[in-house]
Order: structure tokens, then C-alpha cells, then sequence
């Protein structure tokens, strides 16, 4: 697309957008307003009405007072003073329409006056709701209580007709409790509002419209004045420039060959602008050719040197595989050694558990004889106690055969005094006779006893030297096995070192054999990085080659250019 071409239609999209701007903007600012008057518009026409049903009310209210006055001051009674109110009130019409009339209830909500449906009098419409729920009676009655207000709600102008908004106005006349009121439908408020925003939209309409066709206009000229000057300024002298780049683009190469520059403006710059370029390239392809043939030296030591590294490459690859192969062998070694440590190790294991089972024993067996020791010692100690207990058995024996000898003695003198006594001694002489029998044979009993003691004191005597001498070698015994146990542990310990040891010997194959993993995994780096380098190697040579014929083939391009 041509640059003209462009200016048009930038032109024409600024302008577009600049006219459907302001378009925008006075609608806009049209509705904000025409709205603003609209609501104006509605508020006054209320305000209206409401302040015309009060001034009505304000005049029914005098007028109301007035008469009750007047009727009491001629002695009239309520009825007669009702009857001249409700006349009155009954006559009342106002508004230009002739439609204003005056109502009246109770304040309980009978009807007492509707001048316009006497139907109603009578019937209490306390409870009656316009058709948004509007309890319109009540409100009303409230209003006037309060000392007069306004009530909106919506009611038929016609019987089964369409609900309307209507404003009604209250007050109330406390002698006889009434409410009396006035209303007006407001439905022209409406009506009136709809007619204005027809008008407003129509007057906006046609200003809209009068705006687009100024615009039009306005737009087709700067078309044309903008397309007279973009042709004289700027397409006459850009179709200039082109011929003449077109001209040095398809000539001879020859760099040499500038641009006219004529005047200052911004192609006279574009002009000199490209003449400097065309200079910086001409001094590019000549510093280019020089590199060039440099390349084309360079290229060939390359291409040389490539093949020596390659060489080199090889011998390293060929190193570094015997290197691999010894360390796979060690690594087997290790392997095996790492089986061989693993196998000793549990065989030391289970000497381990065997010796630990033989000093369970030795323990056991220990502890049975330390028992058996402690109880050969206390039995001991009892059979020498019972050898002190039968010694004073017979210390005691010995304190009874002296009884025995003395009452022996005892009865011989009594055997003497009974003799001396005669025929009355004679029973007392038998008594003495059994004393002396029965200490003769306790005599002989103490002697059989003694003898029988100093047998079981005997027996007891060697049972205890046998028991202290059993003693004496269950102490023996124990102390030796304390020394085996002491031996057993001492062996365990042993054991432990040296299945430590073997652990210990166990990781350090196994950080070898890892060492050597990694050794292996290090040299198999190597020989891929080795492998890569020849690959690489190889790649330069068919690189240093391709750059060569590169470097012919820029040679016979730059050749073609005049420098």
C-alpha cells in the first residue's frame, strides 16, 4: 500500500472516529440533560398538584369551620349542622375539567360522602387497596389525623378500568371525627412526559442527522485538499527516489554510484541517508573480501589440524578402553573379595552366638552352684547349731542326773527316818522305796540318752567338717567357672573386634568397589567425551571444508560488486 494511500485513509479514520466522538458525546450529553429536564420536569408537576389539592383543603377547611360556626351560633343541632356541611361540600367541583370533588369519611372509615358514586355511602372501606396494596381509606384517615397530608396510590377513573396514579389530600374535622379529602389523577403527568421524549428525540434526531451531512462535506473536502497536497509533496518526489533505487538496485553492482540529492526536505535526507548506506556497504564488501580470502587460508590449516586431532583422539580413545577393561577386572576382584569378607563375617557371627549360648550356660551354671554353695553354708551352720543344742541337752542331762543322785539321796534318808520311825513310817518307808526306783531309772535313762546324744553329736560333727569341706569345693567350683565366664567374655570381645574388623574391611571394599564404579563411569566419560571430540573432529574437517567452498563461492558474489 502506497504512503498516500495510507495518509488518505488515517485521514479518513481520524476524521470517522473525531465526528462519531462529538456525535457521541452530544447524544450523550442530549439525553443526560433531555433526562434531567424530564425528571425537573415530573417533580414540578407534582409539586403541583400537591400543592394545589392542599391549597383546596386549606379553603374546604375554612369554608367547613366557617359553617359549623355560623350553624352553632344559631342554636342548630349536630345533625342540622352535618346535613349543611355535607351540602356544601357536595357542591364543590373544581379544576378546569370540572372533575375535583370533595369525599368524606369517618374516622373509623365509613363513607359518607362521594359525590360521584353515592353507591359507597354507608359502606365502611377501611380495608380498601388500590391494586399495588395501598390501604388508600386508612392512609388517608392517618394523613388527616397527623393534621392533613397527601396519599399517592393508583384507582380506575371508570369502573373495571385501567388503575391510574392519582395524588389525594386529606385533613380532618375533629368535631364529628370525620376526614374529609380531595383527589387528582396524574396520568397526564405522564402523558406529558412521553410527549416531550418524543420531542427531544426527534429535535435529536435531526441535529444528529444536520451534524453527519456538515461532516460529510466537511470530510470529502479535506479528501481533496489533503490528496492535492500529498501528490505535490510527497508521491511525485518518493516516485523519484524509487526509480533511482530501482536503477542502482538492477544495475552492474556498482557501488560507486550515488543518489541526487536536491533540497532539504525529508527525501533529500531519505537520499543522502541511502548515499551514506551505499558507502558503508561498499566499504563492507571490500573489508569482506579481504576476510574472506583470510577464511579460505584458514579454512585449509583447519581442515589439517583436524586430522591430527583426530589422530590424537583415536590413540586417547585406545588408552582409555584398556583402562576400562583393568578396571572392570579389579572391580570383580573386589567383588569377590566383598562375597569372601561377607562369608567370614557370618561365620564369625555364629561363633559369635555360640560362645554367647556357652556363656549363657556358664552363667546359669554359676549362679546354680553359687546356690547350691550358699545353701551347703547355711545348712552347715545350721548342723553346727544343732550340735551347741544337743551339747546343752547335755548340760541339762548332766542338771538332771544330779537331780536324780540327790533325790536318790533324799530317799535313802527317808527310808532311814522311816525305819526310825517304826510302824508309822512305814508308808512314808514304801514312798521313799518308789523314789529311790524312780531315780535309778531315771539315772539309767539319763545315762542311755547321754549315750545316744553323744552319737547323734558325733554324726553331727562329721555331717558339718563333710558339708564345709563340700562347701569349701562348691566355692572352688564357682570360682572357677567365674574364670571361664570371664574367659567366654573375654573371647566374645574378641569376637566383636574382629566381626567389627570384618565390617569394617566389608564397607571398605564396598567404598572401593564404589571408587572404582566411579572410576569406571569417570573413564566411560572419557571415552564418550572422547568419542564426541572425534565426532566433533570429524565435524570441523567437513565444517573447514565447507567453509572453503563458502569462501569460494562468497569470493565469485563479492566479485560481482564494483568497489
Amino acid at each position: 500500500m502506497k504512503i498516500s494511500t495510507r495518509i488518505l485513509l488515517l485521514l479518513v479514520l481520524s476524521l470517522l472516529i473525531l465526528g462519531l466522538s462529538i456525535i457521541g458525546i452530544s447524544y450523550y450529553n442530549t439525553k443526560s440533560n433531555a433526562k434531567a429536564f424530564l425528571a425537573d420536569y415530573e417533580k414540578s408537576s407534582y409539586t403541583f398538584y400537591e400543592n394545589e389539592l392542599k391549597t383546596i383543603m386549606e379553603i374546604v377547611q375554612q369554608t367547613v369551620h366557617a359553617i359549623y360556626k355560623d350553624q352553632k351560633a344559631k342554636g342548630s343541632s349536630d345533625e342540622q349542622i352535618k346535613k349543611a356541611i355535607l351540602a356544601k361540600l357536595d357542591m364543590l367541583q373544581f379544576f378546569n375539567d370540572k372533575s375535583g370533588y370533595i369525599f368524606v369519611y369517618t374516622h373509623e372509615g365509613t363513607n359518607i360522602l362521594t359525590p360521584t358514586n353515592r353507591a359507597l355511602q354507608g359502606q365502611n372501606l377501611i380495608g380498601l387497596k388500590d391494586s399495588n396494596g395501598v390501604l388508600l381509606i386508612k392512609e388517608l384517615i392517618e394523613a388527616a389525623k397527623k393534621g392533613g397530608g397527601l396519599v399517592k396510590y393508583h384507582f380506575p377513573k371508570i369502573k373495571d378500568g385501567k388503575p391510574l396514579p392519582k395524588f389525594s389530600y386529606a385533613i380532618s374535622f375533629e368535631p364529628y371525627n370525620w376526614m374529609i379529602g380531595t383527589g387528582v389523577y396524574v396520568d397526564n403527568v405522564d402523558a406529558e412526559i412521553g410527549k416531550l421524549q418524543d420531542q427531544i428525540h426527534a429535535n435529536t434526531t435531526e441535529e444528529i442527522q444536520s451534524f453527519l451531512a456538515i461532516s460529510i462535506i466537511l470530510l470529502f473536502l479535506s479528501l481533496g485538499a489533503t490528496l492535492f497536497i500529498v501528490q505535490r509533496t510527497i508521491s511525485r518526489p518518493l516516485n523519484d527516489l524509487i526509480e533511482r533505487a530501482n536503477n542502482l538496485s538492477s544495475g552492474d553492482g556498482d557501488l560507486t554510484r550515488k543518489l541526487d540529492v536536491i533540497g532539504s526536505d525529508e527525501i533529500a535526507q531519505a537520499s543522502a541517508s541511502i548515499n551514506r548506506f551505499i558507502e558503508k556497504v561498499r566499504l563492507l564488501i571490500s573489508e569482506a573480501k579481504n576476510l574472506s580470502n583470510e577464511n579460505s587460508s584458514i579454512s585449509h590449516q583447519l581442515s589439517s589440524t583436524s586430522l591430527e586431532v583426530g589422530r590424537a583422539v583415536e590413540t586417547s580413545m585406545n588408552i582409555v578402553g584398556n583402562t576400562t577393561t583393568r578396571a572392570q577386572i579389579l572391580k570383580q576382584e573386589m567383588n569377590t573379595g566383598i562375597t569372601e569378607a561377607k562369608v567370614g563375617k557370618e561365620e564369625l557371627l555364629k561363633a559369635n552366638a555360640f560362645l554367647s549360648e556357652a556363656n549363657g550356660a556358664i552363667l546359669e551354671l554359676t549362679q546354680e552352684i553359687q546356690t547350691s554353695a550358699a545353701t551347703e553354708i547355711e545348712l552347715a551352720h545350721k548342723i553346727q547349731q544343732l550340735s551347741l543344742d544337743a551339747s546343752q541337752v547335755k548340760d541339762i542331762l548332766v542338771v538332771i542326773g544330779d537331780i536324780a543322785d540327790q533325790t536318790n539321796l533324799l530317799a535313802l534318808n527317808a527310808a532311814i527316818e522311816a525305819a526310825r520311825a517304826g510302824e508309822h513310817g512305814r508308808g512314808f518307808a514304801v514312798v521313799a522305796d518308789e523314789v529311790r526306783k524312780l531315780a535309778e531309772r531315771t539315772q539309767k535313762s539319763l545315762q542311755e540318752i547321754n549315750a545316744t546324744i553323744n552319737v547323734i553329736v558325733q554324726a553331727i560333727m562329721d555331717s558339718s567338717e563333710q558339708m564345709s569341706a563340700n562347701s569349701q569345693k562348691v566355692e572352688s567350683l564357682a570360682t572357677t567357672a567365674n574364670g571361664v565366664e570371664s574367659k567366654i567374655n573375654h573371647m566374645l570381645n574378641v569376637m566383636n573386634n574382629a566381626t567389627q574388623v570384618s565390617d569394617k574391611t566389608a564397607e571398605n571394599y564396598l567404598k572401593t568397589g564404589a571408587d572404582i564404579e566411579l572410576m569406571i563411569n569417570d573413564v566411560a566419560q572419557i571415552n564418550d567425551i572422547s568419542s564426541q571430540n572425534a565426532r566433533s573432529v570429524e565435524e570441523i574437517a567437513g565444517a573447514a571444508e565447507h567453509l572453503s567452498k563458502m569462501t569460494e563461492m562468497l569470493n565469485l558474489k563479492l566479485s560481482e560488486f564494483r568497489t
